[in-house]
């Protein structure tokens, strides 16, 4: 079995013949594969150090607003911190606005999630 960190970052580098994978889905394949074609401990140690959305990611969270991954939650991977850079209108917020998104609220459900990355491509200058 191999370590599978040689593997995420082939899948997430833009190359001259492929686009990057977003992280999330690069994850994902690392994650289908530990026990099968990768180390489950290192698969499991990798993403609880740079996280599925890893630290200067771009994001888009389930209500529609976007941002940048500040700090990675060791205990879920997929659940960072996020410092808001638009609302869920595409309007501009304070940059001091932090989204935890292991936070749970009622009746123990999220109350916020991350839905998906956000390419470097998408990303508008002003950002």
């Amino acid at each position: 079995l191999v370590n599978g960190i040689d593997v995420y970052e082939a899948l997430t580098a833009a190359r001259p013949y492929k686009k990057p994978f977003p992280p999330e889905k690069a994850a994902s394949i690392l994650l289908n594969g530990a026990g099968v074609e990768f180390n489950p401990l290192c698969v499991e140690a990798f993403l609880r150090f740079f996280g599925v959305y890893p630290l200067g990611c771009r994001v888009e969270l389930s209500d529609g607003s976007r941002g940048q991954v500040v700090g990675i939650n060791p205990r879920d991977p997929f659940r960072p911190r996020v410092r808001l850079t638009e609302d869920p209108y595409g309007e501009k917020v304070d940059d001091s606005v932090i989204v935890n998104t292991a936070e749970k609220g009622e009746g123990e459900t999220y109350k916020i999630s991350v839905v998906k990355s956000i390419p470097v491509e998408a990303v508008q200058p002003s950002e």
